[in-house]
């Protein structure tokens, strides 16, 4: 009887080894059909404005120096809201500290919104007038699917 269950334990292992290799080829093979989309708001703008090959050259220069403004301001707030919070590890607050983390955090996220703000617009100005309309009915879930699932949606155009 030991024998017969051995046998079992056996083939049953084998076979989801054998099952488990073909999913993964299977997801290999098919790349685009599992996991997360692979088209960003980079991406879907340019298909669904349909950009020249002269405005793609733009684009792509203006994300990246978008993109490296963000990180600038990004990172300069995250040390900003580090430093913020040691402060609560104090046995005294010092209320004056604690007031000029919360402008400088402000700002610092203020000059985020500002920078997305300018970089979209400039976008914008990049279209001809048809590629203006489309830009104008995408331009929100763009935005809300940059923020993430989590983040309050943006305002409406």
């Amino acid at each position: 009887m030991e024998n017969k269950n051995y046998s079992i334990l056996k083939w049953s292992i084998i076979i989801l080894a054998i099952l488990n290799i073909a999913l993964l080829v299977n997801m290999w093979m098919k790349p685009g059909r599992h996991g997360p989309p692979m088209d960003g708001p980079k991406e879907r703008i340019i298909k669904e404005l349909e950009f020249s090959d002269a405005q793609i050259l733009k684009y792509n220069e203006m994300v990246d120096a978008h993109r490296k403004g963000m990180r600038d301001l990004e990172e300069k707030g995250r040390e900003m809201r580090q430093n913020y919070f040691k402060l609560m590890t104090s046995d005294t607050l010092d209320r004056k500290s604690k007031e000029e983390f919360e402008i400088a955090i402000a700002e610092n996220q203020k000059g985020i919104e500002t920078i997305t703000f300018d970089h979209f617009r400039l976008v914008r100005v990049l279209c001809n007038d048809e590629q203006r309309k489309k830009f104008d009915r995408i331009i929100g879930d763009v935005l809300k699917n940059m923020r993430g699932p989590h983040s309050p949606p943006p305002p409406r155009p």
